[in-house]
């Protein structure tokens, strides 16, 4: 009996370290706000993709030529299965009328081991069901050490812990209101990204970073991103969605 408390005692202190340093550390979530947005019904287009996409589709200017309200739910470092999530979690008003999907080759060559901590932050921004079927199907998959936590040891989040614990406790932050966006992004403290609104961040400025050139073979994707690619194509189908890719 003695080393049964021991253990709960033991898990417990963990657990509540872990959520300490969570808050503590962890930058407030974009995609919450993101999320709670996109959840709109006068949305009926959706963006999809990584970087590029987050960057580099305006949906301001598709609302004014298309005639369709529409959202950028691009978001850098999510892998594919990720985007099946994004679509199933902000249309449950099955509103989205059209999916416009950015195909970022270097992603389907990526195997998924917890994608940096970008898993376990789509976790605890997910709802409802697709909160549980995302445990079962992708978090438990995942390597342990990438989906502990969603926080990082570094100079720039300690430095800010002050910052991060104000805006995570603000009014903006708690009704996940769209101007604690700007607010995260001024947390964030890039030179090179303005946040615009609808989930778009605009360039402003080049870091003269070198990526280099790869030779892309079909041989080269992994078969779990076909098998997202698909889950995302019949969910579109399912709910009578237009899905289009662009690359």
């Amino acid at each position: 009996m003695q080393t049964f408390k021991k253990v709960i005692f033991y898990i417990f202190v963990n657990v509540l370290c872990a959520l300490l340093l969570t808050f503590l550390l962890a930058q407030p979530s974009a995609l919450k706000i993101l999320f709670n947005q996109a959840k709109q019904q006068e949305f009926e287009t959706l963006f999809l993709g990584q970087s590029h996409t987050e960057s580099g589709f305006d949906p301001f200017i598709f609302s004014r030529c298309t005639d369709m309200q529409t959202f950028n739910l691009g978001r850098r470092l999510e892998p594919n299965i990720n985007m099946y999530y994004f679509a199933k979690n902000v249309n449950k008003q099955k509103h989205y009328k059209r999916i416009i999907f950015d195909i970022d080759g270097s992603y389907w060559i990526r195997d998924h081991h917890g994608s940096e901590g970008a898993d376990c932050m789509l976790f605890n921004s997910l709802s409802g069901k697709t909160k549980f079927d995302y445990m079962f199907n992708v978090i438990l998959k995942d390597s342990f050490t990438e989906v502990l936590a969603d926080y990082a040891f570094t100079s720039h989040a300690i430095k800010n812990i002050f910052k991060t614990v104000k805006l995570k406790l603000s009014p903006e932050y708690l009704k996940r209101n769209q101007h604690a966006m700007y607010q995260i992004n001024k947390l964030i403290n890039t030179d090179y990204y303005e946040y615009k609104g609808c989930g778009f961040r605009y360039g402003i400025k080049k870091n003269n970073a070198d990526w280099g050139s790869w030779n892309f073979h079909l041989t080269d994707i992994k078969q779990e991103n076909l098998i997202a690619f698909e889950m995302l194509v019949s969910y579109c189908k399912i709910n009578n969605i237009e899905f289009i890719c662009v690359q």
